[in-house]
């Protein structure tokens, strides 16, 4: 079930000579372009982002509507946030309800949500520096604390729902995936570095 694989630990799996290209490690062809400066921690084996207007981004091969999955990732804040958001990634589209993104706020908060409609929130503020492992989880059906789950270093956080509107995830067909921004770098770049990023295409249990 692993739809994307995209890391910088293996130098055969990215090239920032052969078209900026990140090598998807699933085997399911889904190759990213590094646009825009997507820098390269060594020491951690990350692409880092500036906050400025770097992003990579792909095309998915996913179903369209409320595609169950799953995403796993590593990340690490590296200056605060100067936009209302930090997305660290973003499938779908910037139509209200037609994607599956998760976010830092300016205001403390992360957040899985569809795209300016539907979203699930948690009070949460990075510690400059410091890596976390986020594990977000959708089954399905609603945007809402039954349907999505998020692991932060493994444990299950407690989750609100943002308000009345727990509309579903509603994907196009073979939609865009893009880490660092939203949706193919239109704005909200992230101030941080990502690491061993994989999307499912099921819902993790907790043990997975």
């Amino acid at each position: 079930h692993l739809e994307v694989y995209w890391d910088a630990n293996d130098s055969n799996s990215y090239s920032f000579a052969d078209a900026d290209a990140v090598y998807d490690l699933s085997g399911n062809g889904v190759t990213g372009t590094l646009t825009n400066g997507v820098g390269f921690d060594a020491e951690y084996n990350a692409f880092t982002f500036d906050g400025v207007n770097d992003y990579i981004n792909g095309t998915l091969s996913n179903p369209a509507g409320a595609w169950v999955h799953s995403t796993s990732f590593w990340y690490r804040q590296d200056s605060a946030v100067t936009d209302t958001w930090d997305y660290i990634y973003h499938i779908g589209t910037t139509t209200p309800g037609a994607a599956s993104l998760f976010a830092l706020r300016s205001d403390g908060y992360l957040a899985m949500a569809n795209y300016s409609s539907a979203s699930v929130r948690r009070a949460f503020v990075p510690t400059l520096g410091q890596w976390y492992h986020f594990s977000v989880v959708y089954t399905g059906g609603g945007v809402n604390v039954d349907n999505v789950s998020i692991y932060l270093d493994g444990k299950g956080i407690e989750l609100f729902n943002q308000g009345d509107d727990t509309s579903p995830v509603n994907l196009d067909s073979n939609t865009d995936i893009t880490i660092g921004s939203i949706r193919a770098g239109l704005a909200d770049f992230a101030h941080g570095s990502i690491a061993n990023f994989r999307l499912y295409g099921k819902a993790l249990s907790a043990d997975q």
